[in-house]
């Protein structure tokens, strides 16, 4: 008995280191309801539930997420998770450089230069990378308060800025002949 009683203990201590080591191994972001609104254009209660719904496995959105006592959503990600939004984010970048479009290097600002003739195909492509730049900010370990995105449209032939605003302050509006391309001041991956 005194065997079974020991050997259940060493069981239990085991479970709990592990679980304690991979624990230890999370990222806990904190979004206040504006910023969660803002990231996944949902409350914290909403996104909490589809973030603990999204997909399992190693595709995962996150390990989990809840919601704190004071409303602020608490998501959680291990380092594969934070490895993966960097790997997505990054190529929505590069699709934005492509475009020619300028991002600096603390993807705090986004600078899309053409002629006016030409330039809704460089915008579209651009507005992407405002959700890319905002995570990148994330994993980097700017908190989600402070992390902003300024997104200007600069006419190649004058040098005049067409457009100028900042996310998630305002919402990215871009007006071309017949249509209206809009950031939604979110970032759901």
């Amino acid at each position: 008995m005194k065997k079974v009683a020991i050997f259940g203990i060493c069981i239990l201590c085991i479970i709990i280191t592990v679980f304690g080591i991979n624990y230890a191994n999370l990222t806990k972001y904190k979004f206040s309801p504006k910023a969660c609104q803002s990231f996944f254009s949902h409350a914290p209660e909403e996104a909490a539930e589809e973030c603990n719904q999204s997909m399992t496995g190693t595709n995962k959105f996150c390990t989990f997420a809840r919601v704190d006592k004071d409303g602020n959503l608490l998501l959680y990600l291990n380092d594969n998770q934070k490895q993966n939004w960097d790997i997505q984010q990054s190529t929505l970048i590069q699709s934005a450089h492509l475009s020619g479009t300028v991002i600096s290097r603390s993807f705090t600002k986004i600078t899309v230069k053409g002629y006016r003739e030409n330039i809704d195909v460089r915008v579209d492509a651009a507005m992407w990378a405002i959700r890319a730049c905002a995570i990148k900010q994330l994993i980097s370990g700017t908190e989600p308060e402070a992390i902003q995105v300024e997104f200007s449209v600069i006419d190649a032939k004058t040098n005049e800025e067409l457009y100028n605003a900042i996310w998630p302050n305002e919402t990215i509006l871009w007006n071309t002949g017949d249509s209206s391309v809009s950031s939604k001041n979110t970032v759901d991956g």
